[in-house]
């Protein structure tokens, strides 16, 4: 699938809440827009569904670990 630039203004307070996101995520801000973009299209992508699964994964593992 062919990918283009997407601009659009955007208040500032929205911009500091999609970088704290991403830090969260560990992720660019620009993945954080398309991956909501997407949800908002009703619209899955197989790579981003396996990089959540994976994160999950991994937080599961991380969570057992303090727990016990």
């Amino acid at each position: 699938m062919q990918k283009l630039m997407l601009g659009a203004r955007v208040p500032k307070d929205w911009i500091d809440e999609l970088e704290i996101i991403a830090s969260e995520k560990g992720c660019k801000v620009a993945h954080v827009v398309s991956d909501e973009i997407a949800a908002y299209l009703d619209k899955t992508n197989a790579a981003t569904v396996s990089s959540h699964e994976q994160r999950i994964t991994a937080l599961e593992r991380k969570l057992q670990g303090l727990s016990g």
